[in-house]
């Protein structure tokens, strides 16, 4: 099982580096257009998610630790994605949002 996950690290760490590179060449072809530097930026945010997820697999499959629930991200697109234990026979966890919904004497939601 370790050996699988190092290969897959390894495949990774290979398209980060791979990305690291094309951003250097884009730098140096100085892109001034707004829209490259949208999708520089976004494959910056990429890039952060990919070495934190390469930290996360090597500590917990390779090195045996525990990763801690506030360190983990559930959804890369949506980082603000949480984990709700619902408690219920059937459907254990889902993943979302916790939201409140109230309403007033006139049936007024807020």
């Amino acid at each position: 099982m370790k050996a699988a996950h190092q290969d897959y690290i390894d495949c990774a760490q290979g398209y980060l580096d791979k990305a690291g590179q094309t951003l250097i060449e884009l730098t140096k072809a100085g892109t001034t257009d707004v829209i490259d530097l949208a999708r520089k930026i976004e494959i910056e945010g990429f890039m952060v998610h990919a070495t934190r997820r390469i930290d996360q697999i090597r500590r917990r499959v390779i090195l045996g630790q525990t990763i801690a629930h506030e360190d983990k991200v559930f959804s890369i697109f949506e980082t603000h994605t949480e984990w709700i234990s619902k408690g219920k026979a059937g459907v254990a966890v889902e993943l979302g949002l916790k939201v409140c919904i109230l309403e007033d004497q006139h049936r007024l939601a807020a």
